[in-house]
């Protein structure tokens, strides 16, 4: 059996044929190898390893299975070219068993350990630069860097390991091959999307992963759930490829662009968890007579108006 491939002119994605595992690098790009990949699940407080992995390519669709066991779970994916320089990755998760599992984490692409594992984002260690980004925070970092500044006559800390987290999106730049891979998710219906990396100051990353927390949503038995899409895209220029992504994720989501900026009130602000249906109806009656009229439009009650604000829940509270 031979391998299993989708390619597009920027990004090439392979599922070895012994085992099923998935490679991601570049016919443009020579420096980049991230992988083996694989899938893992964390359910009911306990991670799971995959028991076995099958492929199949056709028509520019690479689609790979993932069984897991003993809770005989299987996560099915497809790989599928966009356009020239950009891969979506869908994923569903399907629970065959005969009972409820409890998500509590989803790895969707995870490096492998192992001496044949490998994560190079660039020709030269000092040449790559990476963006991470929060909801509250972005930065272009040096991947090699130290952690922190070396006290007076000291050393920089070589050799400490750190673990870095990026939400939604995250792009890797290699200065020296001037090429760049961003990674970011199309939705993100249910769970929030994040892109971790294992690194050691002085040294590419270690170990690389797309994934996001479960949130603890239960899943009923016969069930097949839809994840969250992610994109992966390859180019010269990682700015352009940051544009693309969102011009992709606005196309998917239908986002139209309005002809002033929206005006509104949350509740999250003043009182986090302490909103009640008091306090919100106080507010309304001011922002009506103080605020409409400078263009205030959406009262938004953050949080708390779920029951056990909890992040899979989706129910009032009384």
């Amino acid at each position: 059996m031979s391998n299993g491939r989708v390619e597009n002119e920027t990004l090439r994605l392979t599922a070895d044929a012994d085992t099923g595992l998935l490679t991601i690098c570049s016919p443009v790009w020579e420096a980049l190898r991230i992988g083996p990949l694989t899938a893992r699940l964390t359910v009911n407080a306990r991670r799971l390893e995959p028991v076995k992995r099958t492929f199949a390519a056709a028509g520019g669709t690479l689609s790979l299975t993932t069984k897991f066991e003993p809770l005989t779970l299987q996560l099915e994916q497809q790989a599928e070219i966009v356009d020239d320089r950009t891969v979506r990755l869908r994923s569903e998760l399907v629970n065959a068993s005969a009972q409820d599992v409890c998500l509590n984490r989803v790895e969707l692409l995870s490096t492998e350990t192992g001496p044949l594992s490998a994560v190079r984002l660039a020709a030269e260690t000092g040449a790559l630069c990476i963006f991470e980004q929060g909801q509250y925070w972005a930065r272009v970092r040096r991947a090699a860097a130290a952690s922190r500044a070396p006290a007076a006559g000291g050393e920089a800390d070589f050799g400490t390991a750190a673990s870095h987290h990026s939400q939604t999106c995250w792009a890797a730049y290699d200065a020296e091959s001037r090429m760049a891979l961003v990674v970011g998710f199309e939705t993100a219906e249910r769970w929030l999307g994040e892109i971790a990396t294992e690194e050691t100051v002085g040294e590419q990353p270690s170990a690389w992963t797309v994934g996001f927390d479960g949130g603890d949503v239960l899943i009923g038995p016969g069930e097949r759930v839809a994840l969250e899409d992610a994109l992966l895209l390859v180019g010269p220029d990682p700015w352009e490829l940051l544009a693309h992504y969102a011009d992709l994720v606005a196309k998917r989501h239908n986002v139209q662009v309005l002809p002033r900026s929206p005006v509104s009130w949350c509740s999250w602000y003043p009182y986090r968890l302490g909103v009640t249906e008091e306090r919100v109806l106080a507010n309304a009656r001011i922002a009506a007579e103080r605020l409409k009229p400078l263009g205030l439009s959406i009262m938004e009650l953050d949080l708390g108006w779920e029951r056990g604000w909890l992040p899979n829940e989706f129910a009032e509270n009384d």
